[in-house]
């Protein structure tokens, strides 16, 4: 039935001539990359992608078995590293702690002055008027 023009459709969906959807072509093209050939079912495919990247995952997480020696002396230089850094980021908090403070405190005194001011014109305002 056509309203206004429009003829209606089936529910199923119309894909492109090549019968393949987007998501399948990357799935293909990702096992080309591991030199796998497609299985032709885009389920099969999906799985054998994602076994892959599994394994390659679980390659690249593993923990080592493998202990790395460092001597004394590289252990004592990576502690100093750590310290001086740590003793670097206060030396940088306490100026900004240090800056803000003054700064707190030359608004306070510009505030006291102001007030004072205001203070002043009030009463000569009262005292002429």
């Amino acid at each position: 039935m056509a309203i206004n023009g429009i003829t209606s459709f089936s529910s199923y969906h119309v894909c492109s001539g090549s019968g393949i959807d987007a998501e399948w072509e990357r799935i293909q093209r990702r096992l080309k990359e591991y030199g796998i050939k497609s299985s032709g079912s885009k389920a099969t495919d999906m799985s054998k992608l994602r076994d892959i990247e599994m394994r390659e995952v679980k390659t690249l997480t593993a923990p080592s078995s493998k202990f790395l020696t460092i001597t004394k002396s590289e252990q004592e230089k990576i502690i100093e590293q750590k310290n001086s850094h740590k003793v670097n980021k206060q030396l940088k908090k306490d100026k900004k702690d240090e800056y803000n403070s003054e700064k707190y405190q030359n608004t306070q005194k510009a505030m006291n002055t102001l007030g004072e001011q205001i203070y002043l014109v009030i009463k000569m305002k009262k005292k002429n008027g």
